[in-house]
C-alpha cells in the first residue's frame, strides 16, 4: 500500500512538472517570436528615418514609392500604415497649409481642404504630412499630434533621445473604426547638422516617422496556429523603462487572445510571465494554457490515480485474503482460488497501467542475483537483462547497483536506452516512431533490509522520460536557434553555427541547404561531422525528398538517401534524409537536408515538428536579412536612379581619399548638372523629368569604368568620382567623355530633348584633402562652366572661390531685395515704325545694391531661378508695372501698354489668372494696358491647357505675345493654335540687318507669316537706322532698342515721353 501511495505521489509531481515544462518552453518560444517580429517592425522605423536623413527633400510621390515597396500587408502583417509627422512653427503655418494644398504630385487636384487640426494656436505643431497606406487616411492628414498632451510629450522624448520611441496603449476613435492601438515612432534631423547634445537634437529636428501596428493582427502573423491553439495570451503596457511598472489591468491590456475579464482562466501556479523592452517602454506577457493544451495532458493527470486505485486494490485483496484464512480453511480453499484469479486479473491491470505510463518495476535478489522485472521493465531494458541501455550508462547502473548493495542507499538515475535495432525480438515491436530517436530512462532504486539490518534486496521503478528529455533537448536547439539568429548578421556563418549544433545535439552526421536560383534548387552549403562517413554526405544534385519538400511546402523523408544508379557497395550503407523547406511570408526560399549514415526509421512526430520549426526560424532569418539589406539599400542609395545617394557617396570619397594618400595617387570629383533640366521639368512635367534623370544616370555608368562612382547629389546634379587619374591628359579626356555623353539627345515621352551638361572637376590632392573641400570646389567648377555658356566643363581655380562667395552673398542679398526696395524697374519704349507713335514700354527689371551698386539682371535673374525666388520676383514686377501704368493714365500720358515678361514657373503655377486679376484690381489700371510676353517653350508642356489659360487672359482684355520668336522649341502650328496678339522678332535675327542675306530671309519670313495670321510683329534690339529702315521696309509693326532709346526709370521715362512728343512723333532720332 506505501509503495503505491509514494508511486501516485511521484506520478502526479511528474505530471505537473511535465505540464508546467510544456508551458513554460512554449511561453518562451512565443515571447521570442514576438520579440524578433518587433525588431523587424523596429528595422522598418530606422530604414524610413534613413531615408529621410539621406536625402534633401522627400516628397509625397519619393515617400509612397518607398512605403510601396516594403509591401507592408504581405511581409509586415500587423503593420498597419506607416507616417512623417513635420514640425510647423507657429509663423510658417499659412506657407506650410498653402504648399500642400498645391502639391500636385499625386491628386492632380492638390489638397485643398488641407489644414492643420485641431484650430488651436500654438508655438509650434507636430503636423501628419504624409500617410501610407491613403486611402481611407484622409482625415489624418494635418492632424496636429500635439494637440494631446501624452502625444506631444512623447513625440518630444524621440526628439531628445534620437532613439526608437514606442507609444503606449492607443484606443481606437470609434467601436466601428480599425485603428492601430501600439505605435513606434523615431525622430527625422537635417542632415549634416551635429547631433551629439540634445540641444544640438533640437535645433535639427525636422519630425518624426512613425509605424501603426494593430495588435491583433500582428499577434495573428507572428504565434503559429498550434501556439494559438494552445496558449491564453495576454499582452499588457508595462509603462516606461526609467519609470515605476504599470499595473496589469484592463486599462494597459494591449492583447488578448480570450476575454480580458476571464482571469480565472488563466490561474497563477500556471501562469508564465516574460518582460520585452520596445521603444523604451516594457511590456509584460502573460501566458497561460487553455482548456484544449490542459486536455492534452488529462492521461497524465489521471495516470497517478490509476496506478493508486491498481495498489489499493491489491492491498485490500491481500488483506481479505488474510481475513478469510482465519476461518474455515475449506471456505478458505474456495475463496483462495477466487482471490488468486482477483490477484492475477490486478496484477494484469497493474501492468497495464504500467505499459500506459511507461514505468515498470524490478526487484533485485542480493543473496541469488536474482533479477526480476516487471513486462513493461523487461520491454525497456530488454532481454536479457539490461541490455537495451548504452553501455556507458549500464556500467554506471551496475556500479550504483553494488554500492546500493553494500550500504543500502538508495538513488536516482537518468539512463540512456540505444534506439530499436528493429531485429526479431520475443517482444512486440515498438510503434510507428516509438524507438526512433534516443531514448532515456529515470530509474529510481531502494533498499529492503532484514531484520539484523542487512540489506536483502534492491526494488526500484523504471519509467520512460524519453518525451520530456526531448522537449528540454528540442527547447535547447531552438533557443541557442534564436540566439545564433538574432545575434549574427552573417548569413553564411550563422548557418554554419547552426548546422554543428542542430547535427551534434540531434544526431545528424551531415545537412546541407539548397537555396532556389530562379531555375533550379542549388547547394550553397554543407557541413559534415568529424569522421563522418561518405555516404551520410551530401551530393552536388538535390534528391527526390528535396524536390518534395520544395514543392510540397512540407518536411520529406527518405530512408535510401541514394541516386538511383548507386551501386551495391553504397546500398549497403543506405543513408536516410529528413528535407525540410525554409519559407517566410508564404513563399518559399529554400530546403534544409540532414542526413545520418544509417537510419531505418523515420523520424518522430517531435522532430519532424521541431525540423519544421527551424526551418520556419531561419526562414524568418533570411527575411529580416533580405529586408535589412533593402533597407539599406534605400538608405544608401536614390530611389529614382537606382545611383548612390550624398552621404554613400562622401563616405566613398573618405575611403578614396585614404587610398589615394596611401599610394601618392590622383582622384578626381567630377560635379555634373544638366543645362536646361528645368525648362523641360516645367514644360513637359515631372514625370518626364524623371524619365530624364534616369537615362542621365544610366548613360553615366555606362560610359564610365567599372570602378568609378556615380552619385545623385540632388534635383539634377550628379558626382562622380575617379580614383587613379594620373595625368592631365587623362583628366581632360574623362571631362570631354562626360560633357559629349550628356550632349547626346534624349527621348522622353516622345520627345527629343537636345540637353546638355556642365560638367565642373576638383583634383586630390592639388584642389583639396577632404571630402567636402572637393566637393565644393568641384560644385564651384561647374558654376563656371555654366557661366562660360554651359554644355562644357571647367576645372577648379582658387581664383573661383572669390566668384562663388559672391554668389552665395548675391542670393542672400536676393531673398531681402525686394523688402528693403532695392529692386527697381526700367521701361524700354515701343515705337510703332509706320508713323513713329510710342505704342508701348517693356518692363526690365534692375537691382542696385547699396554696397555693390547695380547688379546685372544676366546675372540676378538666373540666380533667382535656382533659388526659387523667379515667382515672387514676377508678381512683384507685375504690380509695379500695372501701378506705373495707372500713374502715366491718369496723368494723361495716354494709353501707355506696358509688356511683362512671364517666366517659366509663373505660367505653370495655376495661380497666374489670379494674380492677374489682384494686380488689375489692385493697381485700377485697365486690361488693355497689360501685355503679357511668354516664350515658346512654355506651350510645349501642355498645348491644348496653355490655350484654355491664353484664351481666358485675352478675355480679360490682356494682350498675349511670343518673346524671342524663332529660339525655343516651337513647331508654326502654335501660332496657328493659339490665341495670340503679336510675336517678338529675336535679336539675334536683327542684330546683322541689313547685311546678312539669311538674317534678312528669315525676318521677312516670319514678319510675312505674321501678317498672314494677323499678328503684330515686335523687333527687337533694333540700334542703327538701317536695321529700322530695313524692318520698316518690310512691313514690321513695332521695334524696340538703343537707336530709340534705353530702358529708364519711371520718371525719367515721363520726361522722355513729353520731349519725346513735342518733337512730333516720326522725327529721325539719334540713339539715346
Amino acid at each position: 500500500m506505501l509503495l503505491s501511495i509514494a508511486a501516485f505521489a511521484w506520478l502526479r509531481t511528474q505530471a505537473q512538472e511535465a505540464l508546467e515544462h510544456r508551458l513554460q518552453a512554449q511561453s518562451r518560444e512565443a515571447r521570442d517570436a514576438i520579440e524578433m517580429r518587433l525588431r523587424a517592425y523596429a528595422d522598418v522605423l530606422h530604414g524610413l528615418s534613413a531615408f529621410f536623413n539621406g536625402s534633401d527633400t522627400v516628397s509625397r510621390a519619393d515617400f509612397r514609392r518607398y512605403a510601396h515597396s516594403l509591401d507592408l500587408a504581405r511581409r509586415y502583417p500587423g503593420l498597419q500604415l506607416l507616417s512623417f509627422t513635420e514640425l510647423v512653427r507657429h509663423e510658417e503655418r499659412d506657407a506650410f497649409e498653402r504648399a500642400v494644398r498645391q502639391d500636385h504630385s499625386l491628386q492632380p487636384g492638390g489638397y485643398a481642404a488641407f489644414r492643420i487640426h485641431p484650430e488651436i494656436r500654438r508655438e509650434a505643431y507636430y503636423v501628419v504630412k504624409y500617410i501610407e497606406p491613403h486611402e481611407g487616411m484622409e482625415p489624418n492628414l494635418g492632424f496636429d499630434l500635439a494637440s494631446d498632451g501624452a502625444r506631444r510629450a512623447a513625440l518630444e522624448r524621440a526628439r531628445d533621445s534620437g532613439r526608437l520611441s514606442a507609444s503606449g496603449r492607443v484606443l481606437p476613435a470609434s467601436p466601428t473604426t480599425t485603428t492601430s492601438n501600439f505605435q513606434l515612432r523615431m525622430a527625422v534631423y537635417q542632415a549634416g547638422m551635429p547631433l551629439d547634445s540634445v540641444e544640438q537634437r533640437r535645433q535639427a529636428f525636422l519630425g518624426v516617422v512613425g509605424a501603426g501596428l494593430n495588435m491583433n493582427s500582428f499577434v495573428a502573423a507572428t504565434l503559429s496556429p498550434g501556439m494559438r491553439r494552445n496558449l491564453q495570451l495576454r499582452i499588457y503596457d508595462n509603462g516606461p523603462i526609467d519609470g515605476a511598472p504599470l499595473p496589469a489591468d484592463p486599462d494597459s491590456l494591449l492583447y488578448d487572445s480570450a476575454n480580458p475579464d476571464a482571469d480565472a482562466a488563466m490561474p497563477a501556479d500556471l501562469r508564465a510571465e516574460h518582460l520585452l523592452e520596445i521603444g523604451g517602454r516594457r511590456w509584460l506577457l502573460q501566458v497561460g494554457p487553455t482548456e484544449i493544451f490542459a486536455d492534452d495532458y488529462a492521461s497524465n493527470v489521471a495516470l497517478p490515480w490509476t496506478v493508486l486505485a491498481a495498489g489499493l486494490g491489491m492491498s485490500l485483496l491481500m488483506f481479505a485474503l488474510v481475513h478469510t484464512l482465519s476461518s474455515a480453511r475449506g471456505r478458505a480453499i474456495a475463496l483462495a482460488q477466487t482471490m488468486t484469479q482477483e490477484l492475477r486479473h490486478s496484477e494484469a491491470e497493474l501492468a497495464e497501467a504500467q505499459r500506459v505510463a511507461r514505468l515498470g518495476s524490478w526487484r533485485f535478489d542480493v543473496d541469488t542475483d536474482e533479477f526480476q522485472a516487471s513486462t513493461q521493465a523487461q520491454r525497456l531494458l530488454g532481454a536479457p537483462a539490461l541490455e537495451r541501455l548504452h553501455p556507458a550508462d549500464r556500467a554506471l547502473f551496475n556500479q550504483r547497483l553494488r554500492e546500493a548493495a553494500a550500504d543500502g542507499a538508495g538513488f536516482e538515475l537518468e539512463l540512456r536506452l540505444l534506439p530499436w535495432s528493429g531485429e526479431a525480438d520475443t517482444d512486440a515491436p515498438p510503434g510507428p516512431g516509438e524507438h526512433a530517436e534516443q531514448r532515456w530512462l529515470h530509474a529510481i532504486v531502494r533498499a529492503e533490509r532484514d531484520a539484523t539490518g542487512r540489506v536483502r534486496q534492491l526494488r526500484g521503478t523504471l519509467m520512460d522520460i524519453s518525451e520530456r528529455k526531448h522537449g528540454e533537448l528540442r527547447l535547447a536547439v531552438e533557443h541557442a536557434t534564436t540566439r545564433i539568429l538574432a545575434d549574427s548578421s552573417d548569413e553564411a556563418r550563422a548557418l554554419q553555427q547552426l548546422f554543428h549544433i542542430w547535427c551534434e545535439t540531434l544526431d545528424w552526421q551531415a545537412a546541407a541547404h539548397w537555396q532556389w536560383d530562379g531555375s533550379a534548387l542549388r547547394c550553397t552549403q554543407r557541413w559534415c561531422a568529424p569522421g563522418a562517413e561518405a555516404s551520410a554526405v551530401p551530393s552536388d544534385t538535390p534528391g527526390e525528398w528535396v524536390q518534395r519538400a520544395w514543392h510540397q511546402r512540407e518536411p520529406a523523408w527518405t530512408a535510401r538517401a541514394l541516386p538511383d544508379d548507386a551501386g551495391a557497395a553504397a546500398a549497403a550503407s543506405t543513408p536516410g534524409a529528413l528535407a525540410v523547406p525554409v519559407a517566410f511570408a508564404g513563399t518559399a526560399a529554400g530546403v534544409l537536408e540532414f542526413r545520418r549514415a544509417s537510419s531505418v526509421r523515420a523520424p518522430d512526430a517531435g522532430l519532424v515538428a521541431l525540423a519544421r520549426t527551424l526551418g520556419s526560424q531561419f526562414g524568418q532569418f533570411l527575411q529580416r536579412r533580405r529586408a535589412e539589406q533593402e533597407l539599406l539599400h534605400a538608405a544608401h542609395h536614390d530611389p529614382l536612379t537606382g545611383a548612390i545617394n550624398r552621404n554613400l557617396f562622401v563616405t566613398q570619397l573618405q575611403h578614396a581619399i585614404e587610398r589615394s594618400r596611401r599610394a601618392q595617387a590622383r582622384l578626381a570629383v567630377c560635379f555634373v548638372d544638366l543645362d536646361r533640366f528645368k525648362a523641360i521639368n516645367d514644360t513637359l512635367g515631372h514625370t518626364a523629368g524623371d524619365q530624364l534623370l534616369r537615362q542621365m544616370a544610366a548613360r553615366l555608368r555606362a560610359n564610365l569604368r567599372r570602378a568609378d562612382l556615380v552619385a545623385r547629389h540632388g534635383g539634377d546634379e550628379f558626382v562622380v568620382l575617379a580614383e587613379d587619374v594620373g595625368s592631365p591628359e587623362t583628366l581632360e579626356k574623362l571631362a570631354r567623355k562626360l560633357v559629349s555623353v550628356l550632349a547626346v539627345p534624349y527621348l522622353v515621352q516622345g520627345h527629343e530633348c537636345p540637353v546638355t551638361g556642365s560638367v565642373g572637376v576638383a583634383v586630390y590632392p592639388e584642389d583639396g584633402q577632404d571630402a567636402a573641400t572637393l566637393l565644393r570646389h568641384a560644385d564651384i567648377a561647374m558654376y563656371r562652366a555654366k557661366e562660360a555658356g554651359k554644355n562644357r566643363y571647367a576645372f577648379y581655380a582658387a581664383r573661383m572661390d572669390a566668384q562663388a562667395q559672391r554668389r552665395l552673398a548675391l542670393q542672400a542679398a536676393l531673398r531681402r531685395a525686394v523688402d528693403r526696395r532695392e529692386l527697381t524697374l526700367a521701361y524700354q519704349p515701343k515705337i510703332a515704325l509706320a508713323d513713329g507713335r510710342v505704342t508701348g514700354v517693356e518692363a526690365l527689371a534692375r537691382w542696385v545694391h547699396p554696397e555693390w551698386g547695380a547688379i546685372s539682371p544676366g546675372e540676378f535673374i538666373p540666380l533667382a531661378e535656382d533659388v526659387g525666388l523667379i515667382a515672387e520676383l514676377g508678381r512683384w514686377v507685375l504690380s509695379q508695372a500695372l501701378a506705373d501704368a495707372a500713374a502715366w493714365h491718369q496723368r494723361g500720358l495716354g494709353p501707355l501698354r506696358v509688356a511683362v515678361n512671364l517666366s517659366v514657373s509663373q505660367f505653370a503655377d495655376g495661380e497666374l489668372l489670379a494674380n492677374v486679376r489682384r494686380a488689375l484690381h489692385d493697381s485700377g489700371a485697365p486690361p488693355s494696358l497689360l501685355e503679357l510676353e511668354l516664350t515658346e517653350s512654355m506651350v510645349m508642356r501642355d498645348p491644348e491647357e496653355a490655350a484654355r489659360l491664353l484664351q481666358a487672359l485675352r478675355a480679360l482684355g490682356v494682350q498675349v505675345s511670343i518673346d524671342d520668336f524663332g529660339t525655343g522649341h516651337s513647331s508654326l502650328a502654335y501660332l496657328k493654335r493659339l490665341p495670340l496678339d503679336a510675336v517678338k522678332l529675336d535679336r539675334s535675327f536683327v542684330q546683322d540687318l541689313p547685311d546678312a542675306p539669311k538674317d534678312a530671309a528669315i525676318a521677312t519670313g516670319v514678319i510675312a507669316l505674321a501678317q498672314q495670321l494677323r499678328l503684330e510683329v515686335v523687333a527687337e534690339g533694333v540700334e542703327t537706322q538701317a536695321q529700322r529702315d530695313f524692318l520698316r521696309q518690310a512691313g514690321c509693326d513695332q521695334a524696340q532698342g538703343y537707336f530709340f532709346s534705353r530702358p529708364l526709370p519711371a520718371a525719367a521715362l515721363v520726361e522722355w515721353l513729353q520731349a519725346y512728343r513735342r518733337e512730333g512723333a516720326g522725327v529721325e532720332r539719334e540713339a539715346v
